[in-house]
């Protein structure tokens, strides 16, 4: 009767099936500087609703030009740290900023291929934020969250962010479909989505800032 001598590679796999994979990997596994969601945190050095104008072309409002409902100007740059809990807690550094970005909770808002991303990847420290223009179009006046690789960060009620712009669609081009809209709000009442200049009121303050916009497109 034949015996087969069992190779090395056999007995390594016996040992992980008896054991489970943390032999092999350990605590390597739970360090490879992956967020920890419960330690990270997301927050604004600001009270109260704020709204920053986008345009496809990424040539709209930065966080820090964002307005008030009745036109003043606020500073709604949205900040990050990212956390991982792993032999004590320590910040995630050069998370890629391509893995952190924004979604409004209403869905009204199309951003362009990585128009709401982070503006850079964290730094020693963990940090990132939001501050330069985005690159997207249609309106939202509810929330926005900040997602990283694919969840959730911060509170349910998300951040008091909306955003508008020229592009009224959303359709990534802003064209004369805007021009249209746009009158049929201009002369039915005010509506959020057209008060592009932002202060409650529509105008041809509104008007110009449409014009501004004509003809850009995401990238």
């Amino acid at each position: 009767m034949k015996y087969m001598i069992p190779s090395i590679s056999m007995i390594f796999v016996v040992v992980l099936l008896l054991n489970g994979p943390a032999m092999v990997y350990g605590q390597d596994l739970a360090c490879v500087g992956i967020p920890d969601l419960d330690f990270s945190v997301v927050w604004q050095n600001f009270e109260g609703w704020a709204t920053v104008l986008i345009s496809p072309d990424g040539s709209g409002s930065s966080f820090t030009e964002a307005r008030a409902a009745d036109g003043t100007a606020v500073d709604a740059t949205i900040y990050m740290t990212l956390i991982y809990n792993c032999d004590g807690v320590g910040p995630v550094v050069n998370f890629p900023r391509e893995d952190m970005w924004l979604e409004t909770q209403g869905g009204g808002v199309v951003f362009c291929l990585g128009g709401s991303i982070a503006d850079d990847p964290t730094d020693q420290d963990g940090n990132t934020q939001w501050s330069r223009p985005l690159r997207g179009g249609g309106w939202d006046e509810g929330a926005c969250r900040v997602v990283v690789n694919g969840n959730y960060l911060g509170s349910a009620e998300g951040l008091t962010v909306n955003f508008n712009s020229p592009d009224l669609d959303g359709s990534g081009y802003v064209n004369l479909m805007e021009v249209s809209e746009f009158a049929e709000d201009f002369f039915s009442g005010f509506t959020f989505r057209s008060d592009l200049y932002r202060d409650g009121v529509l105008d041809l303050s509104d008007l110009v800032v449409l014009a501004q916009y004509f003809g850009v497109s995401c990238p």
